[in-house]
């Protein structure tokens, strides 16, 4: 199976049928371009969406707290 295969089976979106009619369309010089420009920004959007969530779980595993003076 193709990494865009697996890609797009990832995000939901896999048809076999318009995959095998459209592989060569695709696959075609003129359109590599924008293969690899939509790529990128479903991986940026990737990386995005991992920093954010691993953001989120660390605040709440840790969470803010209060500082509290020891002398007092």
């Amino acid at each position: 199976m193709s990494k865009w295969a697996k890609l797009f089976k990832t995000l939901g979106i896999y048809d076999e049928d318009y995959h095998t009619k459209y592989r060569e369309y695709i696959h075609s010089k003129r359109y590599k371009t924008y293969i690899d420009l939509v790529a990128n920004d479903i991986q940026e959007k990737f990386r995005l969406d991992v920093n954010t969530k691993a953001k989120e779980m660390i605040d709440e595993m840790f969470g803010k707290k209060d500082f509290t003076c020891p002398d007092i």
